[in-house]
Formats: C-alpha cells, sequence, structure tokens
C-alpha cells in the first residue's frame, strides 16, 4: 500500500528542482487546476509556462512531463507519449477527482518547498 501523502510531498519536491521554476508559477497552476479541471491545469502550463530551463526544453513542457509521469505512476494515467492521448482516457470521474486531489497536494508540497528553499539561501 502506498503512502499518498508521501508520494506527493516527494513529487512536490522533484517538481521545485527544475530550473526557473518559480512559486507564482505553481500557484497559477494550482489555482486553474482547482477551477477548471486535470486538462485544463495542462492546457494551462504549456500555454502560459514560457520561461526555458537550461536544457533549453520550455519549463512548461517539463513540469507538464514530470505531472504526466507522476499520474502515470499512480496509475490514473495510461502510459502514451501523447499527453492529451492519455488525459482523453481518464474518463471516470472518480479518477479524474482523484487525480486532481493528488495534483493539488504535491503543487501545495512544491510550493512550500520553493519557499523553504527560498529563505534558506
Amino acid at each position: 500500500m502506498k503512502n499518498l501523502d508521501l508520494e506527493c510531498a516527494q513529487f512536490g519536491r522533484d517538481l521545485v528542482e527544475v530550473d526557473s521554476l518559480e512559486e507564482e508559477h505553481l500557484k497559477r497552476a494550482l489555482s486553474v487546476l482547482e477551477e477548471q479541471g486535470v486538462y485544463a491545469f495542462f492546457l494551462f502550463i504549456k500555454a502560459r509556462v514560457k520561461a526555458s530551463t537550461r536544457s533549453s526544453e520550455p519549463l512548461g513542457e517539463v513540469i507538464c512531463k514530470k505531472c504526466q509521469k507522476f499520474l502515470e505512476d499512480m496509475e490514473l494515467l495510461p502510459k502514451r507519449a501523447d499527453l492529451y492521448q492519455a488525459l482523453d482516457e481518464l474518463t471516470d470521474l472518480q479518477a479524474i477527482l482523484f487525480a486532481r486531489d493528488l495534483l493539488r497536494q504535491a503543487l501545495v508540497y512544491a510550493v512550500y518547498y520553493l519557499r523553504t528553499k527560498r529563505e534558506m539561501q
């Protein structure tokens, strides 16, 4: 049996290791996730988070890939190369709400980790 809170905390910690990620990015994404849902969250991240990482991959793309992998590891999304195809297969309301709750918890942890990281510098 998995400790889901710990899984969310670990994913939140991994997420803040992404270059150029700022607290404001996470807060806006969290707001979209809560108000509009999982699909809108991914669209928002890809469209609005424009900063680049050191690897020159867009930050939004990196975040989406990490979140997709997290939901795949939680066995909520099928493993697909195309994120939106995988999201289209997420049709069970209970699974959608569960995915939203897990992402929300992970993003909250990421915000706290970012604040801690900023204060320790």
